[in-house]
């Protein structure tokens, strides 16, 4: 019986966002319109906030700044992609 380590979980769940990660940007580059392109990031950023919020759970060091930061980093990534593809304009 094979027992799976912690650091096992760790490496499967960079893995995974790696994945997710290099789909996300494959499907991104290959889509044409601006909109679908705003969904791909906004998928994307919300999957990173949950990835976060696992893996700190997991790894017993997930707190309320941890999750804070990760949402403004998305939040900050989803705003960028929209200003840059012309979906929201300031100017």
């Amino acid at each position: 019986m094979k027992i799976v380590t912690k650091q096992m979980i760790e490496y499967f769940q960079y893995f995974i966002l790696l994945v997710v990660l290099f789909i996300s940007s494959s499907v991104f580059l290959n889509v044409t319109q601006s909109i679908y392109k705003f969904y791909v990031v906004l998928i994307t950023a919300i999957f990173y906030v949950v990835w976060g919020i696992w893996h700190h759970k997991h790894m017993d060091r997930l707190d309320r700044v941890i999750i804070i930061e990760y949402i403004l980093v998305a939040l900050i990534v989803i705003s960028l992609s929209a200003m840059g593809l012309g979906i929201i304009r300031f100017i």
